[in-house]
């Protein structure tokens, strides 16, 4: 008993220091886009993110040499983390058709350093924090329930600060209708299936509506819509398909009138508001194409055929699809934007992790699993994402490696404890 008792609580320790330094990591990026997107004139105190993803390498290892018997190969995940790292890393250390501008500006007189330094960024956090947060919720789950909740709501805190630190300056470009320089607010909105998870009902409505507002203060349409289907998506699966509530459509009318009622009230009591602006976006849509993204998106589609065999199966590198756009952006979709980096060969591996995340979705509707909701909201996401922005090229990706991973644990850990108990339950009615 004491033996159990002191591997819980170092696996414990572990999950704290890895969470402490997850958010390091976080705040990191949220310092590192400011400054860089205001020319270094807004941001705050920046760590080498090669020093902080090697930290976090470090710890993960070491919990798997102290818990050395603890198997990862159970989740169908680990599979497309492992392919989709080598995939990447091979790809930004051998591709060469296009040398990526991003990372030879850090790394001008070694290449291969800035594309390791981006691999690092891009794919080994994302496999370590997947294999970390996999294991240690797969042995010990719900005796880190409470020890999570705290660590969710500390990542919320803590990002949001980092992220206010510019609130203000950041406020008045958006208004002024710069709003592209505040993509990085989508850092709280990745992590919204971690927030609907919780269930303290007052600490996860705080996390929803913080992350909420960091996502309106971006006036960011896509960021808007996303976070808004999600919170519907999880509305319609929690109570629709999970609770079989009597009153849903009831319900759902009750909601849309008071939600629009509010907005409308707020736009009548303030003037000139950031609510006017969020709508004057949205309802430009129709004129801008997004920001133009649908001309960028059908002329990369058109543009296909004039790639070599080789730029076609194994891709043309990291952001490579910027030296063909016709305005020097990113394609903002993701498949077409996986394509042009790691061609056909990376495109199946991704469309492979698409498949294996509507399969978990399934699985949790069916069983009726409490993870049904927030992880069809995370799906919801990444469904409006992925069409109109990219994430898994990015290290905010990270998050979704957590989510995953602890939702993926959490099912293998209460389907063990259930065949445990199941088969105790009938070694005791034998013995009777």
């Amino acid at each position: 008993m004491t033996f159990s008792i002191t591997k819980t609580t170092i696996a414990k320790a572990f999950l704290l220091v890895v969470a402490v330094i997850y958010v390091i990591f976080a705040r990191n990026n949220v310092v590192s886009d400011l400054l860089w997107l205001s020319n270094n004139k807004l941001g705050g105190t920046l760590i080498s993110k090669a020093l902080i993803i090697g930290v976090l390498m470090l710890t993960c290892s070491a919990y798997f040499l102290f818990f050395y018997s603890q198997k990862i190969f159970t989740s169908q995940f680990f599979g497309f983390f492992l392919i989709w790292t080598i995939i990447v890393t091979v790809n930004l250390c051998f591709n060469t058709d296009y040398v990526n501008v991003y990372y030879i500006n850090y790394y001008k007189d070694n290449v291969l350093m800035g594309a390791i330094n981006y691999s690092l960024q891009q794919v080994f956090i994302h496999l370590f924090l997947f294999i970390f947060f996999y294991s240690v919720f797969k042995y010990y789950g719900d005796s880190l329930q409470t020890l999570f909740t705290y660590i969710v709501v500390g990542w919320y805190v803590i990002i949001a600060l980092a992220y206010s630190e510019n609130f203000l300056a950041f406020g008045a470009l958006a208004v002024a209708g710069h709003s592209n320089l505040l993509g990085t607010s989508y850092v709280l909105l990745y992590s919204l299936p971690l927030a609907l998870c919780l269930k303290k009902k007052h600490l996860k409505w705080f996390c929803v509506i913080l992350g909420a507002i960091v996502v309106l203060s971006s006036i960011k349409r896509g960021g808007i819509i996303g976070y808004a289907f999600a919170m519907m998506t999880y509305y319609f699966v929690k109570n629709y398909y999970i609770k079989r509530s009597k009153h849903f459509y009831r319900n759902l009318i009750i909601f849309a009138i008071l939600f629009i009622s509010g907005v409308i009230l707020y736009g009548i009591l303030v003037k000139d508001s950031i609510i006017d602006v969020i709508i004057a976006r949205i309802g430009s849509m129709s004129e801008d194409k997004g920001s133009g993204r649908l001309t960028v998106l059908i002329y990369m589609i058109k543009y296909i055929p004039e790639l070599t065999l080789g730029q076609i199966l194994v891709g043309s590198g990291y952001l490579a699809s910027t030296l063909v756009s016709p305005i020097g952006h990113a394609a903002h979709n993701e498949f077409v934007e996986v394509f042009y980096n790691y061609g056909l060969i990376g495109l199946i591996v991704y469309i492979w992790f698409w498949v294996l995340v509507l399969m978990k979705l399934r699985y949790f509707i069916k069983q009726k699993s409490e993870y049904a909701a927030p992880f069809a909201a995370g799906v919801a996401l990444l469904v409006v994402l992925s069409m109109i922005s990219i994430i898994i090229i990015y290290p905010f990706f990270a998050w979704y490696a957590i989510i995953i991973g602890v939702f993926d644990g959490m099912t293998y850990y209460k389907k063990e404890n259930y065949i445990n108990n199941i088969n105790n339950e009938n070694r005791n009615f034998n013995i009777s």
